[in-house]
């Protein structure tokens, strides 16, 4: 014999006052009881997905005193490279090849350091001789 487990729940009715009209209705039918609790069962079972064991991973180094400072230092990288193509232009590499790509890099990370350096020194103090 093989019993099936459906309800129609109105409009007009909270999802607490579904449960126990089911809840009412399985008491007098053990049958019924059964197969209501063995899907009740499976609906509240959580499933893991695939590569949830590498998302734990991820979150577990990411609370790691290393991985907070990786974090500032790649972000200095990240800050220099924007001001690489936004402020000094070097959106794309305009010489060829690898040694062209590198000479324009090093050109502009040597630009970008003079920058820098020219912020650090105080400019000489001119005399007046009046």
């Amino acid at each position: 014999m093989e019993a099936r487990l459906s309800m129609t729940v109105f409009k007009d009715q909270t999802l607490e006052e579904a449960i126990e009209i089911m809840e009412t209705a399985t008491k007098s039918n053990p049958s019924l009881r059964e197969l209501h609790d063995r899907h009740l069962g499976d609906a509240r079972k959580i499933t893991r997905e695939e590569y949830e064991d590498a998302r734990q991973v991820a979150r577990d180094i990411a609370k790691t005193e290393q991985y907070l400072i990786s974090m500032k230092l790649r972000k200095k990288v990240e800050m220099l490279f924007a001001h690489l193509k936004r402020i000094l232009g070097v959106n794309r590499l305009r010489l060829r090849g690898p040694r062209g790509a590198n000479d324009e890099f090093l050109l502009a990370a040597t630009a970008q350091n003079l920058r820098k350096l020219a912020k650090v020194i105080p400019e000489p103090q001119q005399s007046r001789n009046v």
